[in-house]
């Protein structure tokens, strides 16, 4: 529904730098880092890995889970470059409550720990 709609989005993108800000890819650069993420030489992907964007700036990549025969079917994943998969924090249910979330937080990410 969000492609059918919107396409792409960038959200939060810093203007005068573009090192900040969330890059919703449209469908064919999501197929093409899905396709270019299953080969990454770490074996960080797993089947049912859609990449859906990028936050700008930093190497985190933003997955959706959508093999609907595993428990994690339309969760949203966000990888962290310098951590093991299972650092990786869940960030939401669903694509949609994710962007509310991050929305509503003005780009910041709710997820990260204070330092």
């Amino acid at each position: 529904m969000l492609w059918k709609n919107y396409r792409d989005l960038r959200l939060f993108e810093d203007p005068a730098f573009g090192q900040w800000g969330l890059h919703i890819f449209n469908p064919h650069e999501a197929a093409a880092a899905t396709r270019m993420w299953s080969h990454d030489i770490r074996g960080d992907y797993r089947r049912g890995d859609i990449v859906v964007g990028e936050f700008l700036g930093d190497g985190e990549r933003l997955l959706v889970r959508s093999d609907p025969g595993l428990g994690d079917f339309g969760s949203v994943v966000v990888s962290l470059p310098l951590y093991s998969r299972s650092e990786w924090p869940v960030v939401a249910s669903a694509l949609l409550e994710f962007l509310d979330r991050f929305i509503s937080m003005q780009g910041a990410k709710y997820w990260e720990r204070p330092a």
